[in-house]
């Protein structure tokens, strides 16, 4: 374990393997999250409430999944450092051996990569979702305006016996 901030030929090559391993497993699980994503959107722009609950509950699944990993990472972390709050994977990178750096960089560019997809898929899927939801209470209200109308909940017309509409003219 590393007592201080320095990771400098301190950590073994064990370490480097897990954060690798780790990291690969973390990135395949946000490419399928972006897909998901991707996936949710088009439900969204068909309005296809079918496919939008499927995939929803499959991003349910990934979340949790990366959350896990998130965790196997973190205790990988506690396990190598003393108090790895205090290290950035890019401190982690430089500091460590050579053989190790080219993989873990390439591997933080695609994490940091795939992290800045899936927040504007998220934004802009919130966006849809909020549109639609304004649509939807635009036409409820107007839907709910014809009620006052004569019209039943199930569509029918409610007219009285007295109306002008049942005397035959």
């Amino acid at each position: 374990m590393v007592a201080s901030n320095t990771v400098k030929n301190c950590l073994p090559r064990s370490f480097y393997k897990s954060l690798i391993s780790i990291l690969r497993e973390e990135i395949a699980l946000l490419e399928s999250l972006k897909q998901n994503l991707s996936q949710q959107r088009a439900a969204l722009l068909t309005h296809d409430i079918s496919a939008f609950l499927k995939v929803l509950e499959e991003q349910q699944l990934l979340i949790a999944e990366t959350e896990a990993k998130s965790k196997a990472r973190e205790s990988v972390l506690k396990t190598y450092l003393h108090n790895p709050a205090e290290f950035r994977l890019s401190q982690i990178i430089s500091e460590g051996p050579e053989e190790f750096k080219s993989t873990l960089t390439r591997l933080k560019v695609d994490f940091n990569r795939l992290i800045k997809q899936i927040n504007q898929y998220r934004d802009s899927n919130r966006a849809l979702i909020e549109k639609s939801l304004k649509f939807l209470d635009e036409h409820l209200s107007r839907l709910q305006r014809f009620r006052s109308y004569g019209y039943e909940k199930n569509g029918e017309m409610s007219v009285t016996k007295d109306s002008n509409l049942n005397k035959q003219v």
